[in-house]
């Protein structure tokens, strides 16, 4: 007698519990750090949800609950909303949530991916999407939507990527280039560089001009420009600093400086006064005082996923074999043995194997001993499978109580 279904259960309560017996020591892959407005509280993407917890650390609350993927988080000017893309609806739209409101506003609705970058003081979200030119260019179209609701437009005629406004509104920051983020030796005519557009003299300007990437910037202030490079082969956080006109008039200065595991990902607070930063499978929070100390984030709160997902199939059956007295047939769906009645008036298959293995060749030997083969010892063997119960000889009825052989 097989009891298969019960240890399969047992080993997947075992799995569940070891895996939501989360502690602040354990927990890892936490992306996309955003800061508030004074950085005294940061929102992260965990487990595809946004959570909050203090820049000091401790306990952290999840915000967002959905089995879709939501990241990349961005705080209000207020500090009363955050705004993140979310594929909840399918592709990646933008949404935002009031944090103590609970209120879900969905801002854009187009089939492309948008990617969220800065939420202005003059309630205007910044993003990319593909939507106008994606059939000849590479880069993106850089579009505003505003927090009330309406059609996005595109606030520069330049294409590229993560536009963000100065906090006097005169420039708008993005990145121009197509090379992958992960090519950090990347040295070439697709790398990315930090662009200006100057608001009210209508003309752009470069800033960086390193042939490898630099990418992601964001305003510690008016003139103060940030963004991550890879000009000393590992990528870390630079700081520029610009003039009224735009124009540099010093090199880059940089702000970390690691060697070996890059800077992935940073958020400054709006004051300037902190920034966050993704690295490894950790967060980490630069100080006023340039000090730079790991996030200790303790999330007690259980997953949100189930353990168990029941799934009902009505085709795609791989193959079966109807019994010789023609009562059954046995068919494969999914590489598992399913059994059941040779007639349409009863729907029920019932499932013989449990297995992560993929059982096919099925052939009934006679109307009581049913063949295949398997690949569970990891090479294709010839199984035999026949009823244990001694008051029937019948398969079908024998899976129902688990009394069969399995040899």
């Amino acid at each position: 007698m097989i009891t298969r279904r019960l240890l399969l259960t047992f080993l997947v309560s075992i799995l569940y519990i070891a895996l939501s017996a989360q502690t602040a020591d354990n927990i890892t892959y936490v992306r996309y750090p955003a800061l508030n407005s004074s950085g005294t509280q940061i929102a992260f993407t965990y487990q595809n949800d946004i959570w909050i917890t203090n820049t000091s650390g401790g306990e952290a609350k999840r915000i967002t609950v959905n089995q879709a993927g939501d990241k990349k988080a961005v705080w209000s000017p207020n500090d009363k909303r955050i705004a993140f893309c979310s594929d909840r609806n399918g592709g990646s739209d933008i949404y935002s949530l009031g944090i103590n409101s609970g209120n879900l506003i969905r801002h854009t609705y187009h089939s492309s991916n948008d990617n969220l970058s800065d939420w202005t003081k003059e309630g205007d979200l910044l993003f990319t999407s593909h939507r106008f030119l994606s059939q000849i260019e590479r880069e993106s179209d850089m579009l505003s939507v505003s927090e009330t609701g309406g059609t996005p437009k595109r606030i520069i005629e330049s294409l590229g990527f993560n536009p963000t406004i100065s906090p006097d509104g005169k420039f708008i920051a993005f990145e121009r280039g197509s090379c992958r983020y992960s090519r950090e030796n990347y040295r070439g005519p697709a790398n990315r560089d930090i662009w200006l557009y100057d608001t009210e003299e209508k003309k752009y300007l470069q800033i960086t001009t390193f042939d490898g990437n630099d990418y992601l910037p964001q305003w510690k202030d008016a003139r103060t420009l940030l963004f991550i490079s890879a000009r000393n082969e590992t990528y870390n956080i630079f700081s520029q600093d610009i003039d009224d006109y735009g124009q540099t008039f010093n090199s880059p200065k940089q702000i970390t400086e690691y060697k070996g595991e890059a800077v992935r990902y940073y958020n400054i607070s709006n004051d300037g006064s902190t920034i966050a930063f993704e690295k490894g499978s950790d967060i980490f929070i630069i100080n006023n005082k340039k000090q730079i100390n790991k996030l200790n984030i303790n999330i007690i709160e259980d997953t949100h996923f189930t353990n168990s997902e029941y799934k009902t199939f009505t085709k795609n059956i791989s193959e079966y074999d109807i019994s010789p007295n023609g009562k059954y047939i046995a068919h494969i769906i999914h590489g598992n043995v399913f059994i059941k009645h040779n007639n349409s008036k009863i729907s029920e298959s019932r499932q013989i194997t449990f297995s992560s293995a993929r059982e096919k060749d099925i052939n009934w030997l006679n109307d009581t001993v049913l063949l295949f083969s398997s690949d569970r010892n990891n090479q294709y063997d010839l199984f035999l499978l026949k009823s244990d119960d001694e008051n029937t000889s019948c398969i079908y009825d024998a899976i129902e109580y688990e009394t069969f052989q399995l040899t």
